[in-house]
């Protein structure tokens, strides 16, 4: 399977592998809660894309990529200290 990468070194397939840099920014409540809704939602598509992949590859690499998504949300919320509250993603 073909990898690529932007000019830092950083896999683009999965940002924050390689390359990684550290950037923070100052976000309200409501906007941490969109950003975590929008990775809740992103969680539940990659899950029906992995059922749904023909390809072993592919299934592979949507996998990882729900990980990095469920490590991410994880990392906001422990941060956060459970104060913020995600609606749950509307079936669409």
């Amino acid at each position: 399977m073909s990898r690529f990468y932007d000019s830092r070194g950083a896999d683009l397939a999965f940002p924050g592998t390689g390359g990684a840099v550290m950037v923070q920014i100052d976000l309200s409540t409501e906007e941490w809660q969109l950003i975590l809704e929008l990775l809740e939602r992103e969680r539940a598509d990659l899950h029906c894309e992995v059922r749904h992949a023909r390809f072993y590859d592919v299934r592979e690499l949507l996998r990882q990529k729900r990980e990095a998504v469920e490590k991410l949300i994880e990392r906001i919320e422990s941060h956060l200290g459970g104060s913020v509250e995600v609606a749950a993603p509307e079936a669409g």
